[in-house]
């Protein structure tokens, strides 16, 4: 069993036991949008789950940390910027 870290950009931090880590690189499509680098992590019901932006440390089982991504500096589609309340005009 692993451990992932997954730091996103607002700096909120998230551990998610896994027993399989996936990434995704960035590839540019023939779409209108880029997909963003990926860490695919895999919950106990098999379910991928997606995590965009920010760093992610994939921890073994002694709690050493075997791989690290730097996933962007800016996630897509806006996820996880914190939005900023707007001002009634």
């Amino acid at each position: 069993m692993m451990t992932v870290k997954h730091i996103t950009l607002s700096g909120e931090e998230f551990l998610y036991p896994t027993s399989e880590v996936n990434f995704t690189p960035a590839v540019p499509s023939l779409g209108d949008v880029d997909p963003a680098p990926t860490v695919w992590v895999y919950g106990a019901d098999d379910r991928a789950r997606p995590l965009t932006g920010g760093t992610v440390y994939v921890m073994n089982d002694h709690g050493k940390t075997v791989c690290r991504y730097e996933l962007s500096t800016q996630s897509p589609d806006g996820l996880g910027r914190q939005m900023q309340p707007q001002r009634p005009a």
